[in-house]
């Protein structure tokens, strides 16, 4: 074997040739390949690219390629950048009543050969007319496009890799001498080793833990997105431990133990909350150090927590070791390229797209560095715009008689109850059965969803009406003009007593200040002297639900009429620790929480509470997992907002088909109790209205990407980008009027302006 130095070694014609494969092939393989359609088009119409892909059949990606077709003649080319797509698919909308296209020539252009046309036999001559395209919910298919590209992606790929073996064989071999050198000969290399496994340790067992039940690749989202972290870290480590500037090398280090700390937090956020730590929202929860405290102790009793911080304080150790004896250790050039090559060691993974596990309950879809460069709802509004909203938008309340029946109300809001564990809901598991019975015999809405990601937006958006959409400044909750219509205050005013009982510290996550502002002043949370007697607890010094539904009961058995109770439970919350057998398991938890559900109705028609009472059972939000596309086909694209709502007590029909929101609930309960209930023009009666007519409009904002704001309107969706003037659709393929949409739009803007 010929031994040469890195830089001369590519003096010979061999080293040449195969940089020059290795070149070539990977910008062959990064290049984009396309689909071609020549097409003559009749009519107009708007479309999106799908596509799908053999090794995760079960997803399918919308492309960013926007297609108009609106010339009679058209040649488009469609880029995507898969190697193995196995299906293309284009959805059409907004099409005319005359639209169809005939297909002259379909052929891909592959990325080796540009100019080379790979003909798609079978559709030359296809007409596709508008009811074909309605019939098939809007989607023409292009079937097994991958056996035309998978022989030259094969090929590039092994040029690739044996290209990389011959012109590094040296180092490569060199790495495996030093594994086997005594441990003082390599202290530095073996330290960052170390640190490498510990990291991905603590990562693996941090973000995995919620996702292991799931289909979706998360293990191979995890390795690619350490695959740049970890060269990053090797890197500085090296730049650290090289450099002469003592200065330099320290401010490397801190640097290191920072971002590492910044890790530890992210990870912590996605571990109880499935949140990623932004540095906007992170500013907030460092003003309060007990919110700090809390969190930290919540975390580090997991196995993720305790890993975390030995990462952490390796991590500290191994700065102070290197900066103690930069001067006994000093690499070589061999060393050096050993520990580059260790670095890039996983660079390959950065050309796996990992978009199949998209959706927005997927808190890995993207790196705490995209989460914080991607900010758009951060942009400003112009002091124009902001003047035009306030004097032109009005949100139009309408006022109407109230059936004034004055019955007692308990609202249950359990924690993370999801409509796809229903039965009755969407008819893919049967988790919670004895509320899809109480549903079955009383009242259920089959289309109700929530507002926004956790809790307490939730909870803000169950009391005031409005979602909470999030500002560019301000905390939205703290907005007194929301709480003006809060079905709570009118509740009190006709002489309810109104109570708040919460299973965790309601200082934790605002909801307090919710709650006050609503205008409810008895409350009750697990560090209330009310709840003193219950020794065992759970996260956030939580309750578990049947302790929590016994002591309420008690409370509330002889309570003067009317009243208002309100119950927020916490025992279905992650990291899912089933109360009574201490699994590790959703399932198990939404198990109990239903049990508990059952002993605390059972207790209620005991006490004869429905001879004049009404209970409501619906969830805060969807469980923050990873949402199927079993559960997109089952529920719809709403389906990572999609839970239960059931009411006993209420004389109407059962099934209720509409469309509704967490922002409709309160509204409906004034409509049944009260002599007077006024709604604005987004919100709808559940218990009046037509309630199978889906023609209204509800809207969610993600809680993976807060720039994004899902919309629904009938049995169509919409997506709108928030970012100040320039916020809009950004997908759209409603069916409603360009006069609808602004009007969506210029609710949303108004929501986040008002103060």
């Amino acid at each position: 074997m010929e031994k040469t130095s890195f830089f001369q070694r590519f003096k010979n014609k061999k080293y040449l040739f195969f940089l020059f494969c290795f070149i070539s092939a990977l910008l062959l393989f990064t290049m984009q390949t396309k689909l071609v359609l020549d097409i003559n088009v009749n009519g107009s119409a708007e479309a999106e690219l799908y596509y799908t892909v053999p090794v995760y059949n079960s997803f399918e990606k919308r492309s960013i390629t926007h297609l108009n077709f609106n010339e009679k003649h058209s040649v488009i080319e469609i880029p995507f950048n898969k190697r193995l797509v196995d299906e293309i698919k284009i959805k059409i909308y907004n099409y005319s009543n005359d639209f169809s296209f005939t297909i002259n020539k379909a052929y891909i252009k592959p990325p080796l050969f540009p100019k080379s046309k790979i003909y798609l036999s079978g559709y030359e001559g296809s007409i596709i007319k508008v009811n074909d395209v309605y019939n098939n919910k809007g989607i023409f298919t292009f079937t097994k496009i991958s056996p035309h590209i998978l022989l030259i992606s094969f090929l590039l790929l092994i040029t690739i890799i044996v290209s990389v073996l011959y012109i590094l064989q040296n180092e490569i071999i060199y790495i495996i001498q030093m594994i086997n050198k005594p441990l003082k000969e390599n202290i530095i290399f073996a330290g960052i080793i170390i640190f490498i496994l510990l990291f991905e340790i603590f990562k693996i067992t941090g973000m995995y833990r919620s996702y292991n039940g799931s289909d979706i690749p998360i293990l191979l989202y995890i390795l690619k997105e350490d695959s740049y972290f970890i060269s990053i870290y090797i890197l500085l480590f090296y730049a650290a431990a090289k450099t002469k500037s003592r200065y330099l090398s320290i401010s490397i280090l801190f640097f290191i133990i920072l971002s590492v700390g910044v890790l530890m937090l992210d990870i912590g956020l996605i571990n109880l909350f499935s949140i990623r730590f932004r540095i906007g929202e992170g500013a907030g929860f460092m003003l309060d150090a007990s919110i700090i405290i809390k969190i930290a102790l919540s975390f580090f009793i997991t196995k993720a927590g305790v890993y975390s911080l030995i990462l952490f304080i390796y991590t500290c150790l191994f700065a102070v070791f290197i900066m103690k004896n930069k001067n006994i250790y000093s690499f070589s050039v061999k060393e050096t390229a050993a520990l580059i090559i260790t670095a890039l060691i996983s660079a390959p993974l950065f050309l796996i797209d990992i978009n199949e596990v998209k959706n927005e309950s997927t808190v890995l879809q993207e790196s705490i560095v995209d989460a914080n460069l991607s900010n758009t709802e951060k942009v400003p509004y112009s002091s124009e715009k902001i003047n035009n909203l306030l004097n032109n938008f009005s949100l139009d309340y309408k006022c109407s008689k109230g059936l004034n029946t004055r019955k007692n109300i308990v609202i249950i809001i359990m924690e993370s109850v999801s409509s796809y564990k229903s039965q009755l809901f969407s008819n893919m598991d049967d988790k919670i059965p004895f509320i899809d019975s109480l549903g079955k015999n009383n009242i259920y809405v089959k289309n109700y969803y929530c507002s926004n990601y956790n809790s307490n937006q939730n909870i803000f958006s169950i009391f005031t009406g409005y979602p909470l959409i999030t500002s560019v400044k301000n905390d939205r909750r703290n907005i007194l003009k929301y709480y003006n219509h809060s079905f709570i205050k009118e509740f009190q005013a006709q002489g309810y007593n109104v109570e708040l009982y919460s299973a965790v510290d309601n200082d934790f996550d605002g909801i307090s200040k919710i709650a006050y502002n609503s205008g409810i002043r008895k409350m009750y949370d697990a560090n209330d002297p009310l709840f003193s007697h219950i020794k065992k607890r759970y996260l956030f010094n939580g309750i578990e639900d049947r302790e929590l539904y016994k002591v309420v009961y008690e409370k509330i058995k002889n309570q003067n009429s009317p009243f208002l109770t309100i119950i927020t439970t916490m025992s279905t919350h992650g990291p899912y620790i089933d109360p009574e057998t201490k699994e590790l398991s959703y399932d198990k938890t939404l198990e109990y929480a239903d049990k508990s559900v059952k002993y605390f109705t059972e207790q209620l028609k005991q006490a004869g509470f429905f001879n004049n009472g009404i209970l409501i059972i619906t969830a805060d939000h969807r469980a923050m997992l990873p949402v199927t596309i079993e559960e997109i086909n089952n529920l719809g694209p709403f389906a990572h907002s999609a839970i239960p709502l059931v009411a006993a007590g209420i004389n109407i029909p059962n099934n209720i088909t509409g469309l509704y929101s967490h922002t409709d609930l309160g509204k409906s309960l004034e409509y049944l109790a009260l002599d007077k209930v006024c709604f604005h023009k987004f919100q709808r009666n559940i218990f009046k209205d037509d309630n199978k007519d889906k023609s209204n409009c509800i809207i969610h904002q993600q809680g993976v990407d807060f720039t994004i704001v899902d919309v629904r309107c009938g049995d169509t969706y919409g997506q709108v980008q928030l970012k100040g003037d320039d916020t809009m659709f950004i997908k759209d393929n409603m069916n409603i009027s360009m006069e609808k949409k602004q009007e969506i739009l210029d609710y949303i803007n108004y929501l986040r302006i008002i103060d």
